[in-house]
């Protein structure tokens, strides 16, 4: 199966799409591990569920904000 040069450039265009994505993702949450004193990423991608200590605090998204 060969692909026709428009669905090649499509699948491109994708690719580095995503890549782009992916690789701006990691740049900020480095940069928020770099920058935050106290509310630091889980890990590298930050892929960890924080959720409140308390559950009165549910509701309340910007508590640790600017």
């Amino acid at each position: 199966m060969t692909l026709s040069l428009e669905a090649k450039q499509t699948l491109k265009i994708t690719l580095a799409g995503l890549l782009l994505m992916f690789s701006s993702y990691v740049v900020f949450v480095f940069i928020w591990n770099v920058s935050s004193d106290k509310v630091k990423p889980a890990n590298f991608l930050d892929l960890e569920v924080k959720t409140p200590v308390y559950t009165k605090d549910w509701l309340i998204r910007r508590a640790d904000g600017l």
